[in-house]
């Protein structure tokens, strides 16, 4: 991953590690946003680390091209191997956003199914399973999504994925993110933080995450426990995903926290509640990196 981007958050000085996270971000985003929650997680023993995907942050590529789902998944499902064979003896946790959320269910499965005992936990955010913006910013486009139970959609944006990679085909208004204006206003002035639509590239790597968490659900969380955190007003992914996630997993350890009032980013709202959500991460996971 030499064009990927890596950002590491050791333990303050004086803090014994317990174990490591590893950080996948959103749509648009980087992991550098995420340094608050490396920093809550440093101070109770966890060292963080997070990944710029392709074409985001400090990565190169075009601004908001993700590149391959394929590509994408190997590059999370590399680092986090990475990250384990640091210190073997130090169990490694998974904390993914939105995209990152898929990315991050993917990539447990995976290094589940394979037998080295990762990961110790996983906790998504925002999970975009059933996210649902729609095509071209047209309302009435929307059932398109759903047509052919999505196939007809998925489809039409492989083709154009192929031919016009870098057209627009999706709006992502930072406005849908949350409902506090000073962290709006950080986003907004971000200059890693890519502010366009979502490219047809993009779109495609998306759909196709979607389809294999879906198609997962029944077999995902065997081995590890998982908490989900979800904003009860996220408009752009309904929470319709994080029930149906809890509903089917055949998983013994799983928890979920929905908080009314909030939107996509739980851990970027009004102070008291983005340091309610962030306590029920770190909490999960040290519990679960202490029992590991």
């Amino acid at each position: 991953m030499p064009d990927l981007h890596h950002r590491h958050w050791p333990c303050p000085s004086g803090v014994q590690p317990i174990g490591r996270l590893v950080i996948f971000h959103g749509t648009h985003e980087h992991s550098g946003r995420y340094r608050p929650l490396a920093a809550a997680l440093g101070q109770a023993g966890v060292e963080c680390f997070g990944l710029d995907f392709h074409g985001h942050g400090h990565s190169k590529g075009a601004p908001g091209d993700i590149g391959s789902l394929e590509d994408t998944v190997a590059d999370a499902a590399s680092l986090v191997t990475s990250v384990s064979l640091r210190t073997p003896t130090l169990p490694v946790a998974i904390f993914g956003h939105s995209l990152g959320a898929m990315v991050s269910f993917l990539v447990a499965h995976r290094l589940s199914s394979s037998g080295h005992g990762l990961p110790a936990c996983v906790v998504l955010s925002g999970f975009a399973m059933d996210s649902e913006s729609p095509p071209l910013g047209v309302e009435a486009l929307r059932p398109l999504l759903r047509l052919w139970d999505g196939r007809l959609i998925a489809r039409v944006v492989a083709v154009l994925s192929r031919v016009v990679p870098m057209m627009d085909a999706v709006p992502l208004d930072s406005a849908w993110l949350t409902s506090c204006p000073e962290q709006l206003r950080l986003l907004q002035e971000d200059p890693l933080n890519y502010k366009g639509w979502i490219c047809n590239r993009t779109a495609h790597c998306l759909l196709g995450l979607r389809a294999q968490c879906r198609a997962l659900l029944p077999r995902w969380g065997r081995g590890f426990g998982f908490l989900l955190v979800h904003g009860a007003n996220d408009q752009v992914c309904p929470r319709s995903a994080v029930d149906s996630l809890m509903a089917a997993s055949p998983g013994s350890d799983k928890q979920c926290r929905v908080y009314e009032g909030l939107r996509h980013e739980v851990l970027f709202e009004q102070r008291a509640a983005r340091e309610m959500a962030t306590a029920d991460v770190v909490a999960f996971v040290t519990s679960r990196l202490a029992a590991a």
